[in-house]
């Protein structure tokens, strides 16, 4: 039967179909299920068959387009996600701050920054640079929830957005984060590399979030230079 094979998420869709009260004008896209238990894309366009007014069959041929379906998508991943980190890029993080923008939610922002990286690139070459980007962002991501967006928005900076978040589960995240950088440095062949972060929250998202990148910045610039002046002072 049809209905053991098709996606559960397709089922409305062929339901409608049989029943004729769906838009038959535009091409029908469903997942079937193949004999190796993978579901693929086909497309159908269908015409309903009627009868004294009621609708008795439908014609139409399958047509397999998983391959570009699956093209589709690997094009719309590449044009939001970072290729060297798979986090979500630039671009992604500006059109959600826009719509953060537009809506009211308890919202915070962390910048984050890689410390002293130009002088691992010089050192150890910008393959090592690439491995401690890499380890950042593994870090960052692995204490985000499914809420959060956590965007690479150059060579190493980093922005994380927590929406309906407040501050103390903000410092937690900042801190499991700087204890899991901590912890990877430790098995690098080079002086410990730290991650500067500088975070800034508002009850209301909507108009405030350039401020609340601007004020996490500074932040984290100024976490960066009480660093450096504590290893300078030792």
């Amino acid at each position: 039967m049809i209905f053991d094979i098709v996606h559960p998420d397709d089922i409305d869709i062929l339901r409608k179909k049989q029943s004729g009260t769906l838009n038959f004008d535009k091409p029908i896209k469903l997942r079937f299920k193949n004999h190796l238990g993978e579901y693929i894309w086909f497309e159908e366009y269908a015409t309903p068959v009627y009868k004294d007014g009621k609708i008795i069959a439908v014609q139409g041929v399958y047509r397999n387009v998983h391959s570009n379906y699956i093209l589709q998508e690997q094009l719309e991943y590449k044009s939001t996600h970072d290729g060297l980190t798979g986090l979500c890029n630039r671009e992604y993080f500006q059109l959600k701050k826009k719509e953060f923008d537009q809506i009211s939610i308890p919202i915070s922002v962390i910048v984050a920054d890689l410390d002293d990286l130009k002088e691992v690139n010089d050192e150890y070459g910008h393959q090592m640079g690439d491995r401690l980007i890499v380890a950042a962002a593994d870090c960052l991501k692995k204490f985000a929830d499914e809420e959060m967006i956590v965007a690479r928005i150059g060579g190493d900076e980093f922005i994380v957005v927590m929406p309906h978040k407040n501050s103390f589960e903000v410092e937690q995240y900042i801190e499991k984060v700087r204890l899991e950088m901590k912890e990877f440095s430790n098995l690098s062949p080079f002086s410990p590399i730290q991650i500067s972060m500088g975070y800034e929250y508002a009850p209301s998202s909507y108009g405030v979030m350039r401020q609340l990148l601007n004020k996490a910045d500074q932040k984290m610039y100024k976490n960066k230079k009480m660093k450096k002046m504590l290893v300078e002072n030792r």
